[in-house]
């Protein structure tokens, strides 16, 4: 039931493989190279990214948009960006969404605010609020406004600032409807503290039955690796739908969520389960690979274990067959655990 309407596995079918021609980025770049500018570049660059694997055209976008047709670049930078969030990509999406922001006639708000909730899947906190805080120069949309905010109150927890996110969440949950209403429950579960939750899981199980946020807080469904609510709003008519699809900096291994688009949505209902007696917004351990192949995991946890990273694997059934998961666990300092990653090249998904 959390596996979000606007996932599309067949919009996965194909992604990020290598064109007929075999067009690489390399001679992408080398056909860009003797346009300057204007409308040929802008045919140019469009032509090439449709020949292009996935990830290769945000490269090129992301190198070459700025120099086409003013009005072509906020639509170029949009491209990339959903491309980029179709691909897990989340800090890359981010530079591109405000990227387009930047260049856009309209719209900037919106897409600066989809570059904070990216910032947020990222993990960065401090990026997020620095975004959110430009969306909320312009209150022409009250709407955009308490979105905007909850996106802070989510930046706010992730940073460790849990009565201040609590508070702010509280007061959205008073102030707004629908959604942004259920979002905000949510958000004042998850900040608050052991013994208040039970009555805010009520009021979400009351007000919101059935929804996935109420699940959660009744302990009925374990929250997604990246939460969901961080990715729901970037939803919408002219973006790419998005999932988080963790991976490896090796590229898919063959039966990896990457090459298996049914698992990717078994992954958003199988991600580990949250512990009760854990004190709300910690993180426990990050989530770095979800395999429909026992070899792929074990390959992956070896591959961890020679960078010294220590890590181990669950196997867990769902309807389409037996699933492993690689995880690796937070320790006495998440923060420092998830840049150790990062670092290291890895996608890696928090679970709390």
């Amino acid at each position: 039931m959390l596996a979000l309407a606007w996932l599309s596995s067949a919009s996965l079918q194909g992604l990020d493989k290598a064109s007929p021609a075999g067009m690489g980025l390399a001679e992408a770049r080398q056909a860009m190279s003797g346009i300057s500018a204007g409308n040929e570049l802008s045919a140019r660059l469009g032509s090439l990214c449709d020949s292009l694997s996935a990830a290769d055209s945000v490269s090129l976008i992301m190198e070459f948009a700025a120099k086409a047709r003013a009005e072509d670049r906020a639509a170029l930078f949009r491209r990339g960006a959903d491309t980029a969030l179709l691909l897990g990509n989340y800090s890359l999406a981010a530079e591109a969404y405000a990227s387009a922001a930047r260049v856009s006639a309209t719209g900037g708000p919106e897409l600066l605010l989809k570059a904070a909730r990216c910032q947020l899947a990222a993990g960065e906190g401090g990026k997020a609020r620095d975004l959110l805080a430009l969306v909320l120069l312009d209150s022409g949309d009250p709407l955009r406004s308490i979105r905007a905010r909850l996106a802070g109150a989510w930046a706010l927890l992730l940073e460790g600032r849990r009565s201040e996110a609590l508070g702010l969440a509280s007061e959205l949950a008073v102030s707004s409807t629908g959604a942004e209403k259920r979002e905000a429950r949510l958000l004042q579960w998850a900040a608050s503290p052991t013994e208040g939750r039970a009555r805010l899981a009520e009021l979400l199980a009351s007000d919101f039955p059935g929804s996935p946020e109420a699940l959660i807080a009744s302990g009925s469904l374990p929250p997604l690796p990246t939460p969901h609510w961080y990715l729901g709003a970037l939803a919408g008519p002219a973006t790419i739908p998005a999932t988080p699809s963790p991976a490896t900096p090796a590229g898919p291994a063959p039966g990896s969520l990457k090459d298996d688009p049914n698992a990717r949505a078994e992954a958003q209902s199988q991600s580990a389960k949250a512990e009760p007696s854990t004190p709300p917004g910690k993180v426990l351990r990050y989530q770095v690979g979800f395999f429909a192949r026992e070899e792929n995991a074990t390959r992956l946890k070896a591959e961890l274990g020679g960078k010294g990273i220590a890590a181990r694997i669950e196997k867990r059934d769902s309807p389409g067959g037996q699933r492993w998961i690689v995880l690796v666990e937070a320790g006495s300092d998440a923060q420092k655990t998830g840049i150790r990653l990062k670092d290291a090249g890895y996608e890696a998904y928090p679970q709390f």
